[in-house]
């Protein structure tokens, strides 16, 4: 799998597969990792995406652990 060999568009795509359910269950805090990974990787798709979920209040960033959920 190309996302697991280190493809940052690869990981951003399966982030993006697992946050919508496409093809698979949703899985949001996996969607994240793969995400993140690709960001980290140098994909500025990938880190406009988080940074928009970031300002939608879909990622939360504390303490610099990365969770899922909801802003309150």
């Amino acid at each position: 799998w190309a996302a697991g060999q280190g493809s940052a568009e690869a990981q951003r795509l399966a982030g993006n597969s697992l946050l919508y359910g496409l093809g698979t269950v949703r899985d949001q805090q996996a969607a994240l990792q793969w995400m993140r990974k690709a960001a980290e990787g140098g994909d500025t798709v990938a880190m406009h995406d988080i940074r928009r979920d970031l300002g939608l209040g879909r990622i939360q960033v504390q303490d610099a652990a990365w969770t899922v959920g909801n802003r309150r």
